[in-house]
C-alpha cells in the first residue's frame, strides 16, 4: 500500500549559500532530496526516499544515487556564447578546479551522488542519525557557505535570514569539519579575488 504523498522540500539557504556555484549539478537535487528526508514522518535512507517518490529512478540525479556527478546536464543544449570552449573542455576545467579545492582541504573527491551525500555529512550540510524508529535526517538552520564569521579558527557563527530576507537568530558551531570547511572556503575565494588595482568595471 503506498504511503502518504510527500512534497519535495528545499533548504531556504541553498541559493544564498553559493553552493550551486561550487558543486556539480546534482548538488541541487541532492539538497532537495535531503531536505525532503528531513520532513516529519520519514525514516530511512536516501535510496528509500528515491524509491518512494520516483520508483527508484530520478532523472535529476542521473537516475540513481550511484550515478556519476557532472557539471552540466548531458542532454542540455550547450551555450557556446557563454562557454565557447565546448562541453568537454568546460567539464574538465570545472572538475580540475573542484578536485584541486577538495584535495587541498583534505577531502576526498566524490564521483557519485552517493559520495557527495557522504561529504554533505562531513561538511555539516546534513546530519544523519540512527534512532530506534530508523534513520532520521536533519539540516542546520544555516548552510555552511552562508554568510558567516569565523572566530579564532575554532567557532563559526552563521548569519541566518528568513525567506523574506529578515535577520533571525544566528546559528553557531564548533564542529571541526564545519570550521575547516569555512576556513578553506574563505582562503579559496580570497585566492581567486582580483587585486583592487587590477579590478575593472
Amino acid at each position: 500500500m503506498p504511503g502518504p504523498r510527500r512534497d519535495m522540500a528545499m533548504h531556504n539557504d541553498w541559493w544564498v549559500s553559493g553552493w550551486e556555484h561550487v558543486l556539480p549539478r546534482q548538488g541541487f537535487p541532492l539538497t532537495m532530496l535531503i531536505g525532503t528526508a528531513c520532513q516529519p514522518g520519514f525514516t530511512g535512507s536516501l535510496d528509500d526516499l528515491v524509491h518512494e517518490l520516483f520508483d527508484g529512478h530520478w532523472d535529476m540525479i542521473g537516475g540513481y544515487l550511484d550515478g556519476a556527478l557532472t557539471f552540466s546536464w548531458p542532454d542540455e543544449e550547450w551555450d557556446y556564447e557563454a562557454a565557447p570552449e565546448g562541453r568537454e573542455a568546460c567539464e574538465a576545467a570545472r572538475w580540475e578546479q573542484f578536485s584541486t579545492m577538495l584535495t587541498a582541504a583534505g577531502f576526498p573527491v566524490p564521483t557519485t551522488v552517493r559520495d557527495l551525500s557522504e561529504l554533505y555529512l562531513t561538511w555539516g550540510l546534513a546530519r544523519r542519525e540512527e534512532t530506534p524508529d530508523g534513520t532520521r535526517w536533519s539540516m542546520p538552520a544555516a548552510l555552511p557557505g552562508n554568510d558567516f564569521w569565523l572566530v579564532d579558527d575554532r567557532l563559526v557563527r552563521f548569519n541566518v535570514f528568513s525567506g523574506d530576507g529578515q535577520a533571525i537568530e544566528p546559528d553557531h558551531t564548533e564542529d571541526p569539519s564545519a570550521v575547516k570547511l569555512c576556513a578553506e572556503a574563505f582562503r579559496a575565494v580570497w585566492d581567486l579575488a582580483i587585486p583592487h588595482a587590477d579590478y575593472r568595471i
